[in-house]
């Protein structure tokens, strides 16, 4: 499956390089590349390429340390998506995080150091580009902790990680928004004890830093 959003478009060649990507590896889940952009500056795109094997890394709470483009750069085999869909309806935006997030966890892949198409930036694009102070950072990096703790235990200790980047964006809000608070509130339901002291620490320290 190859992602493609509304407002994107793929570059000559895109299609054939990734199946033959595929074919070349029979073993892999995923598929990721870099974007191009147009009409706009969005962040610097970041991370491992070549092939890329996180589940070991991840599963001990480690960054998987991977380029994770946005949706249009994600192909997916069928096998692999099935694990992975459907996702919760209330991922309204970039639900392509949890989509290459919950790939990563699952699967090898390979991620190519070319841009094989281009994101459009524009006023309306929900997310990219957007910095630490937006409020959708802490609710979607907490919902999407939640549901990968949810739905794969195994992944726990990458969850609470990213739990904590959650609550640590909404740290930094002056007064977060009542979404944020009930994502943070859900989110520490599902923590074990020993899970729970590590965020008390965590926030003590942010408090201080502040």
């Amino acid at each position: 499956m190859l992602f493609l959003d509304a407002d994107d478009w793929f570059l000559p060649g895109k299609v054939r390089t990734v199946m033959e990507t595929f074919a070349a590896h029979p073993d892999i889940g995923w598929c990721f590349h870099r974007l191009a952009y147009d009409g706009g500056r969005a962040g610097e795109q970041r991370g491992g390429t070549g092939r890329i094997d996180a589940r070991a890394a991840m599963r001990r709470g480690r960054a998987h340390g991977a380029l994770a483009p946005a949706t249009t750069g994600i192909s997916i085999r069928r096998p692999l998506l099935e694990r992975i869909l459907p996702m919760p309806e209330h991922f309204r935006i970039t639900a392509d995080n949890f989509v290459k997030t919950a790939a990563l966890a699952l699967a090898p892949g390979i991620v190519l150091d070319e841009a094989l198409a281009v994101q459009r930036i524009h006023a309306a694009n929900a997310f990219t580009g957007s910095d630490g102070t937006d409020p959708r950072r802490a609710v979607l990096e907490l919902q999407i902790a939640a549901e990968l703790r949810r739905r794969w235990p195994e992944v726990r200790q990458h969850a609470v990680r990213r739990g904590l980047g959650g609550l640590k964006a909404m740290a930094a809000l002056d007064e977060p928004p009542a979404e944020a608070t009930a994502a943070a509130a859900a989110f520490l339901e599902g923590c074990s004890p020993t899970d729970r002291l590590r965020v008390r620490a965590h926030r003590q320290l942010w408090r201080w830093r502040r």
